[in-house]
């Protein structure tokens, strides 16, 4: 749900909160799905869901092989993705001097796309 969708009463605590501060904001997949790019491990993904692990990576070319072609197949959707409203928003809230930075699990780079300067 956006929060466009919530009334005012909902987000007045949080206004409450943060009023008058700095914050960081950490970020995950849910933030990019919006602009198209599928989270991991989300209901409406398809294929196996198997993470691959750093230690096999480095030590197995075979799992080495299996990651490379499987973000060849996935570059077409992930490099097409443009920043959506939640990305602005943050980078909106940067400009303005609330947000000190922007910490993301995201690889995507949307964030900086959206025009955020200070992202982890």
């Amino acid at each position: 749900m956006s929060t466009a969708a919530l009334p005012d009463d909902d987000l007045a605590p949080l206004v409450d909160l943060l009023t008058g501060r700095r914050f960081v904001v950490l970020t995950g997949a849910g933030c990019s799905t919006e602009s198209g790019i599928p989270d991991y491990r989300g209901g409406g993904r398809t294929g196996p869901r198997n993470p691959i692990q750093h230690d096999a990576f480095m030590k197995q070319p075979d799992v080495r092989r299996r990651y490379w072609a499987r973000a060849t197949l996935g570059w077409a959707r992930f490099s097409g993705a443009t920043p959506n409203d939640a990305h602005r928003a943050l980078a909106a809230l940067e400009a303005a001097g609330h947000v000190a930075g922007v910490i993301t699990q995201n690889v995507d780079r949307l964030h900086q796309r959206a025009g955020s300067r200070r992202v982890v």
